[in-house]
This record gives structure tokens, C-alpha cells and sequence, in this order.
């Protein structure tokens, strides 16, 4: 079966709202490309075990499934590729929306660094393709930072991240968020005149 035949079939049980069954299903596919070799359907069809075990707030089973996924892309040497940060980056998010801050750093850092090491060979085009990964991975660091009260250093990703979005997508939503972002981090430092610049930033953003 190939990937976009199960994610066809996907599609048709969320629309059916037979929600019970797509663990099962997915389960029974990631057996079958584990039985074939299939690493490909493997590793996509692990990635949407971590999106439905994080929606469903499954998280010990998304944290199973994302550490298995992760050794087995090692083990294919794929720990310096795109697909591989991308993977971290998920498993990064995971950990976030499961109240683990903290345990999401090592991850986002990780991928990170991956995305910093892989673009500095891209085109403009390819750059921009990775942007949204790269400004998540940059305000994911931020974020771990900030709570393991680390506020400079969360406030230099923060900012990384705020130049990212700019440059590629403009003052946008996301862009005022991470101005919020960068707002609570002034304030944790106790520079309200840097505060301000960025509530001014976000508020601008909304009232256009």
C-alpha cells in the first residue's frame, strides 16, 4: 500500500468520525512497512502516530513512537538531514504539548542546529521551504529557555526567530506572536523600554 492510499484511507475515517479505529490502522500499516522494509512509509507513517497521539493527548505513547522513529533514522544515517530535523521538531512539539518544556529543548536544539547546518547550502528557493521549520525550531529554543529561566539566551532565539518570519512572510499572526513571545522575556528582565517596542510591534500587527 502505498503512502497516499493510507492517508487517503485517513482522510476518509476522520471524515466518517470513526476516530476508535485510526490507531489500530495505523498500527497494522507500520507493521506492514517494518515486514517490507519500507522505511519511507515507516518513518511517514510514524510521524502521523505523533499527530494523532498528540491531538488524542496520548503523549507516553507519541514520546514511544517518536524515540523508535529517531534511532531508526540514525541507524539509516539520516541524523544530518532535513527529514531528520523535521522529525525532532515534531517530537520537540510533542513534548511542549504535553506540559514538558523543559524535555522539548534537547530536541528543537538539535534540530536546530541541523537546520542552521543545512542552510547554509541552500538557494533562496530551498530556503524558503524550510522557513516556517527553522523559525519553529528557533522559537522552540526560545520558549525551553525561557522557562528553565534562561531570558537572554531566550530572547537572542526569539529575536533570530522574529527576522526569520519577517523576512520570508512578512508582519504576519505569527510574527505578532513571537513579539509577544519577545515581550514576556523584556519583562522577565526588567526592560520595560524593550517591552514596550515589542507590545507596540504586536499591537500594530492586530489593529491592521
Amino acid at each position: 500500500m502505498s503512502i497516499e492510499e493510507i492517508f487517503q484511507t485517513l482522510d476518509t475515517m476522520l471524515a466518517d468520525n470513526k476516530i476508535d479505529k485510526i490507531e489500530s490502522y495505523l498500527l497494522q500499516c507500520r507493521e506492514q512497512a517494518k515486514e517490507t522494509d519500507d522505511y519511507g512509509i515507516y518513518i511517514a507513517i510514524a510521524n502521523e502516530m505523533l499527530n494523532f497521539y498528540k491531538s488524542t493527548m496520548q503523549y507516553r505513547k507519541a514520546f514511544d513512537v517518536a524515540e523508535d522513529v529517531l534511532l531508526l533514522m540514525e541507524e539509516l544515517q539520516m541524523e544530518d538531514t532535513e527529514q531528520f530535523a523535521t522529525m525532532l521538531l515534531n517530537t520537540a512539539t510533542v513534548y511542549q504539548s504535553g506540559g514538558l518544556v523543559k524535555e522539548s529543548y534537547p530536541y528543537y536544539r538539535r534540530a536546530l542546529l541541523i537546520y542552521e547546518s543545512v542552510t547554509k547550502r541552500f538557494t533562496q528557493e530551498e530556503l524558503e521551504q524550510v522557513a516556517m521549520y527553522y523559525s519553529m525550531a528557533l522559537t522552540g529554543v526560545g520558549e525551553a529557555c525561557y522557562h528553565m529561566g534562561e531570558y537572554e539566551e531566550a530572547l537572542q532565539y526569539y529575536e533570530k526567530a522574529l527576522g526569520i518570519v519577517k523576512k520570508f512572510f512578512g508582519e504576519n499572526q505569527t510574527y505578532a506572536l513571537v513579539c509577544d513571545n519577545c515581550a514576556t522575556v523584556c519583562a522577565a528582565l526588567q526592560d520595560m523600554q524593550k517591552q514596550q517596542y515589542y507590545k507596540n510591534l504586536s499591537d500594530t500587527f492586530v489593529q491592521n
